[in-house]
């Protein structure tokens, strides 16, 4: 399944040269934000930017939940990662949903959303993968019915993670309201470690698809 051979003109991830920051936090860059984290996607009708006040939000929760104080620090809630990598996630639903080409702006803006450590990790893997003919359409399927096996539980739990910060702020604005998501059902204790690697796995993915497919993704 893993055959993919780096190629500028078809990586849907584009590695930007950026100094390594030793932290798994928001990358820091001279570089505007990316705007992408507040565009739409098919399934869910909101992106929740970290940077906003949203983001913030989580910070009082955690003071006054214990469930939430919970989160090891090997899940993406104890490292503070949850709803970021949900956006991360959101963004490859999108892309794996559209027909559409993408640009050379929407590659770099995906690419700065991801840690350091994914970062690595996905190069990783794009220099591991054998080399491959950009027309096998059987490979291309191949990958496809991999990556939507994955965004299958995936996704899910990526829409939840965006849901249940939404409803943190709803709550601050009625104090009746109920909550319809679980904080079990978001990423928040989700492994770390393992759901990089399944989020790599993705990201590689559709690399491989899109250049297999001929699609054109500098504009």
């Amino acid at each position: 399944m893993a055959c993919f051979q780096e190629q500028k003109e078809f990586s849907l991830i584009e590695p930007i040269k950026q100094q390594i920051l030793p932290h798994a936090g928001p990358i820091n860059s001279r570089e505007p934000k990316p705007e992408i984290v507040q565009s739409y996607s098919q399934k869910s009708d909101v992106f929740v930017n970290e940077y906003d006040g949203f983001g913030k939000d989580i910070e009082v929760v955690a003071k006054n939940n214990r469930v939430f104080h919970s989160a090891g620090p090997l899940t993406l809630g104890g490292s503070g990662l949850a709803l970021r990598y949900a956006n991360v996630i959101l963004l490859a639903e999108k892309y794996l949903d559209s027909a559409a080409s993408i640009g050379r702006y929407e590659r770099e803006s995906l690419y700065q959303m991801l840690t350091e450590n994914l970062k690595a990790l996905v190069r990783t893997k794009l220099s591991k993968n054998m080399k491959c003919k950009e027309d096998d359409a059987l490979l291309a399927d191949g990958w496809r019915g991999a990556m939507a096996e994955i965004m299958g539980w995936l996704a899910p739990m990526a829409h939840n993670t965006v849901r249940w910060q939404m409803e943190r702020n709803v709550e601050k604005m009625k104090f009746d309201s109920k909550p319809g998501v679980l904080l079990l059902q978001t990423l928040h204790f989700s492994d770390k470690e393992k759901t990089e690697a399944a989020v790599a796995e993705v990201l590689v993915g559709l690399s491989c698809m899109y250049r297999f497919e001929n699609r054109q993704l500098y504009v």
